[in-house]
């Protein structure tokens, strides 16, 4: 059982073959993103600050603006 928002992470990104934490704003990287920051937010109960605070840890350009249009999308 996947436990840590690192290893869902990781999961999507096996999974679907897309790079989540990449910069880039193609479809299915954004798709992936939006999927991940939902799992965060209502698995993880994670509060738009530690969304976007965990992006940024992974070295991708994130603030709690994204993560809420993210998760509306």
């Amino acid at each position: 059982m996947i436990k840590e928002p690192n290893e869902i992470a990781e999961y999507l990104q096996n999974l679907s073959g897309v790079e989540i934490f990449s910069n880039s704003r193609k479809r299915p990287n954004i798709e992936m993103r939006s999927l991940l920051t939902f799992i965060l937010r209502n698995q993880f109960e994670m509060s738009y600050t530690q969304i976007r605070d965990f992006y940024e840890i992974n070295d991708k350009n994130y603030d709690h603006a994204t993560a809420i249009h993210s998760f509306k999308s």
